[in-house]
């Protein structure tokens, strides 16, 4: 399976205001009060009005370009994977994302973004940022099918 996320919007998810290039924007993977999976582009200056009554699960900024190359377009759909997953550090531990961090390690170490340190059957299991060198711990749980499938389906609306 190989999931990359979706492209920057082109609209702001606050004001509805077209993105122009150059401008700041503020990407974030919610869990929605009634338990799916949703992303949300929002110009960096409109965060403070957006609100949320589910779970900020993963945030990061990307500037944005109306004039992306397709290889710059593939180059920015693997920074946002790599960033979606370094974000899943910086939120509140959930669920969903201890699932999302194993998910996204093994697909970020296929795409050697991440490098295994210690044994890959070790619990947790150690992935160094082979950019930044930075040590990443993640569970290595044994979910069950149904637990994949539910964040699997949930994940199809935020990748492509």
């Amino acid at each position: 399976m190989d999931w990359t996320i979706k492209s920057l919007a082109k609209k702001c998810a606050v004001s509805g205001e077209n993105f122009s290039d150059g401008e700041t924007v503020v990407c974030l993977i919610l869990k929605t009060p009634d338990g799916n999976l949703d992303r949300v582009d929002i110009l960096e200056q409109n965060l403070p009005l957006f609100s949320c009554s589910g779970t900020i699960l993963g945030r990061w900024k990307r500037i944005f370009s109306s004039n992306d190359s397709e290889l710059l377009k593939r180059r920015r759909q693997i920074e946002s994977q790599e960033d979606f997953f370094i974000s899943l550090y910086n939120e509140s531990p959930s669920p969903e994302g201890e699932l999302m961090k194993q998910l996204l390690a093994l697909l970020l170490e296929r795409k050697r973004i991440l490098k295994v340190k210690n044994s890959p059957l070790a619990n947790p299991c150690i992935f160094t940022h082979v950019r930044s060198k930075t040590d990443y711990s993640v569970p290595m749980n044994n979910f069950s099918p149904e637990e994949i499938s539910i964040v699997g389906n949930a994940l199809e609306t935020l990748v492509q």
